[in-house]
C-alpha cells in the first residue's frame, strides 16, 4: 500500500464529499478510490468515514487521522516544491478563507489584478464567518476574527481594526420608533452575530460610545442570530431589526435608501481581524507574496484611513 498516496485519496474524498466525486477529480476509477480508502481503514484498524447510500461523515477518529493527513501532505508538498519552479515562481495554488464582511467586490477586483500580474497563480477563495484552522482544513492564508482563536500549529498577527455601524430598514422604521438615544435600543430588536461554541441568549447587549468618551451600554431583545454575516445584512434588509455591521458592506444600501444609519454619532464597538497561516518555516514564494500584500495594503490603511475605514479595501485597490 502507497500510504502517501492513500492519505491523498482519503483527504480528496472529503473534500469532495463522496468517492465519484474525488474519482472526477482525481480522473480515476471510483472503485480505485474505494479501495484505497478500504486499505488505509484496515490498516489502521479502524473506521475513518460512515457511510451510507446518501450521505457520507467522518468518524471521531477519521477527523483525528484527517488533521494529521492535512499536516502531513503539506509538509510534503513544501519539500517539493523546494525543488522546483512552484517554489521559485509564482506558481501554483494558494488557498484564502476570508469572512464575508470582505465583501466580493474588492476581493475580485485584487484577485483580478493579482492573475493579471501572475497568471500561473491560482488563488481559491472560501468566504466563511467563523473560526478556521488553516493547518486542519488546507488553507494557506486566513483572515478571521480576533476574538475566535488560533490553534497550536497556526501563526497569528493582527491586521486591523473595523468600526461598526447600526442600521435598519425604512420598512422596520415605520413600524419602530427611530431611536435618538442608545437608551432608545432596549425596545427594538436585534439581528446579532452568533460566535462557534457560543451559548444562545434572548438579549444582546451593544455598547455604543461617542468621542468624548461617553459610553452606553444597552440589551436588545434578538429577533435573530445568525454565524454569517451575509444573513445578518439580508435580515436587516428584510425588517426583521436593527443590524451591526461594517460600513463596508452597508455602503450599497446605505446609499441606495434599501438601510438607514442609526445613531451616527455614536461608535458602536469595533471588530478585531487578524491573518493566520500555518506556522512552517519555509511558506511557499506565491504564499509569501499574498501575505506581505495583505500586511502591507492593510497597515497602509490603518496608517491613512479614518476610523470608518472599510475592511474589505484590505483586500482592493483604492
Amino acid at each position: 500500500m502507497d500510504r502517501l498516496q492513500t492519505m491523498k485519496t482519503f483527504a480528496r474524498v472529503v473534500d469532495e464529499g463522496g468517492f465519484a466525486a474525488a474519482a472526477r477529480v482525481m480522473d480515476v476509477d471510483q472503485a480505485l478510490v474505494t479501495r484505497q480508502v478500504a486499505d488505509l481503514e484496515k490498516h489502521l484498524g479502524v473506521k475513518l468515514l460512515e457511510r451510507t447510500t446518501r450521505s457520507m461523515r467522518l468518524t471521531e477518529a477519521g477527523e483525528a487521522y484527517l488533521a494529521r493527513c492535512r499536516g502531513i501532505l503539506s509538509e510534503v508538498s513544501e519539500a517539493e516544491a523546494l525543488v522546483s519552479r512552484s517554489h521559485q515562481d509564482m506558481v501554483g495554488r494558494v488557498r484564502m478563507a476570508l469572512p464575508t464582511l470582505f465583501g466580493k467586490e474588492g476581493i475580485a477586483q485584487q484577485l483580478a489584478e493579482l492573475h493579471e500580474q501572475f497568471p500561473d497563480l491560482v488563488v481559491e477563495v472560501a468566504m466563511l464567518d467563523r473560526p478556521v484552522d488553516p493547518v486542519a482544513e488546507g488553507f494557506d492564508v486566513v483572515i478571521m476574527e480576533s476574538a475566535f482563536g488560533v490553534s497550536a500549529t497556526a501563526v497569528s498577527r493582527s491586521l486591523l481594526e473595523v468600526p461598526f455601524m447600526l442600521c435598519a430598514s425604512p420598512a422596520y422604521l415605520r413600524k419602530h420608533p427611530m431611536p435618538m438615544h442608545p437608551r432608545d435600543l432596549a425596545a427594538h430588536h436585534a439581528v446579532a452575530q452568533w460566535a462557534s461554541g457560543e451559548a444562545g441568549s434572548a438579549q444582546e447587549r451593544w455598547t455604543l460610545a461617542q468621542s468624548d468618551g461617553l459610553v452606553e451600554s444597552v440589551d436588545l431583545r434578538v429577533a435573530l442570530r445568525t454565524n454569517t454575516y451575509a444573513l445578518s445584512l439580508e435580515a436587516v434588509r428584510c425588517g426583521m431589526g436593527i443590524g451591526r455591521l461594517t460600513p463596508r458592506l452597508l455602503a450599497d444600501d446605505l446609499a441606495a435608501g434599501r438601510l438607514v444609519h442609526l445613531l451616527p454619532g455614536w461608535r458602536a464597538g469595533q471588530l478585531s481581524f487578524s491573518l493566520v497561516y500555518p506556522g512552517r518555516r519555509m511558506l511557499p514564494r506565491r504564499v509569501r507574496h499574498v501575505i506581505d500584500a495583505i500586511v502591507a495594503r492593510c497597515a497602509e490603511l490603518n496608517q491613512t484611513l479614518t476610523r470608518a475605514c472599510p475592511a474589505a479595501e484590505c483586500l482592493a485597490s483604492e
